[in-house]
């Protein structure tokens, strides 16, 4: 059998299911799993700056889609694309679409992809340019003008790390 502390780090694949779950995991589901239930769920925006690139298509798309699919990402959860392509809402899902049913393809599903596409907007920007990162502010504003709970993920390379954080910082987009 496995020590208790094997429990604790069970995970759930789709190809195979866990024969034990423990009291930690079923909490951690239902944290992930239940926001439609909570009223007070959290909104979440999450900007991947280098949105474009292989690291997206390739490793966090098919990651974030997996998530989706697992229901392990708070209901109103939204997804910005941030790069200096310019494409549309419309062909960055198109683009990613393509990417997850290439790189995950075994969990792929026309219609689990349709509602996480519905998640997803695309914001054409330069890591330098000020503009740019108030366009972003305002693409991250719910209807009512709110902020939410944001989380920024970096896939672009290193030296642009300071880039970004010097500019979200004087758009006032870091608390």
């Amino acid at each position: 059998t496995p020590s208790r502390k094997m429990q604790y780090l069970e995970f759930e694949y789709p190809d195979k299911q866990p024969t034990r779950r423990s009291s930690a995991h079923d909490l951690l589901r239902h944290t992930f799993t239940s926001p439609q239930e909570n009223s007070q769920a959290m909104r979440t925006v999450m900007v991947i700056f280098g949105a474009s690139g292989d690291l997206a298509a390739r490793k966090l798309i098919p990651a974030l889609y997996s998530n989706f699919r697992k229901r392990r990402l708070p209901r109103d959860t939204r997804i910005i694309g941030f790069s200096t392509s310019a494409f549309s809402d419309d062909e960055y899902r198109a683009m990613m679409k393509a990417a997850v049913q290439e790189h995950a393809a075994r969990l792929y599903d026309t219609a689990t992809w349709d509602l996480f596409a519905s998640c997803f907007s695309y914001q054409p920007g330069n890591l330098e340019n000020d503009a740019d990162y108030r366009a972003l502010s305002d693409a991250m504003r719910l209807d009512d003008g709110v902020f939410v709970d944001c989380l920024y993920y970096f896939a672009i390379a290193p030296s642009y790390f300071p880039v970004a954080l010097v500019k979200l910082g004087s758009a006032g987009m870091l608390a």
